[in-house]
């Protein structure tokens, strides 16, 4: 199921980690590799202060998965650019996965965003920032981390 799982550490110090697995190969649509995928997520979680471990799920998708996603989990009929699926930790195993991103890059180069930034729209979502709920909290953290999305 999981073809690739990505260790990033901050400098030579490794409290600050982040373990990524890869669901499906990146698209080339991405424009950004593993390497500076994890890069991008580790600056953006040391930069809210993060400090424990744990584990995300990157699954790179066509519209259609994203579409039917998109309905079931938000009665939304249409492809989005990237979807959030928090949770609390992995069943039985005490690790803690912070969630799940679900990206589509045609959607992303449709609407002319930043990979970069929508990784770190939904790193926020799965951090529990909410821009409907909270626009200024969102806007403070998104300011800290760069993220224009």
């Amino acid at each position: 199921k999981i073809p690739f799982s990505l260790f990033i550490t901050k400098g030579s110090h490794i409290p600050k980690m982040i373990k990524i697995d890869f669901i499906a190969k990146i698209s080339p649509e991405a424009g950004l590799n593993k390497t500076e995928i994890g890069d991008i997520l580790n600056k953006s979680f040391s930069e809210l202060g993060k400090t424990e471990v744990f584990c995300l799920e990157i699954w790179f998708a066509e519209n259609e998965t994203v579409q039917q996603l998109n309905r079931k989990y938000r009665n939304i009929n249409k492809p989005t650019d990237i979807l959030s699926f928090p949770q609390n930790e992995l069943a039985g195993s005490g690790k803690k996965l912070l969630g799940s991103l679900v990206v589509s890059s045609k959607m992303v180069r449709e609407k002319q965003e930043a990979m970069s930034d929508v990784l770190k729209h939904g790193l926020l979502h799965l951090l529990g920032y909410d821009h409907e709920a909270s626009e200024e909290e969102w806007g403070r953290a998104a300011e800290m981390i760069g993220c224009e999305l």
